[in-house]
């Protein structure tokens, strides 16, 4: 009977020892990836802030060719409209 308390106490103790190692090599890797994880988020913020900075440059570019390309509109239908009128109605006036 000790003999089968100590083989038992030997399989318990082998079976925590694995399970501790185990734990340990889990830990380990979770901490390397969250280091990796911490790097490449920190790439990522500096990346969106150029990307927030480039969205802001066009932004302001479209909004500045926005009026221009509104009073070019406007020219180009008046003139089309006049190039009309003489072409249709000539002799009208």
């Amino acid at each position: 009977m000790k003999v089968l308390i100590v083989i038992s106490i030997v399989l318990f103790l082998s079976a925590f020892i694995v399970l501790v190692v185990y734990t340990i090599l889990t830990l380990l890797q979770i901490r390397n990836t969250a280091k990796e994880a911490e790097i490449v988020l920190k790439k990522l913020n500096e990346n969106l802030e150029n990307i927030t900075d480039i969205s802001n440059k066009v932004t302001s570019g479209i909004n500045t060719l926005i009026p221009i390309i509104a009073s070019l509109t406007t020219i180009t239908l008046s003139s089309i409209i006049k190039i009309i009128r003489n072409l249709f109605f000539r002799g009208n006036k």
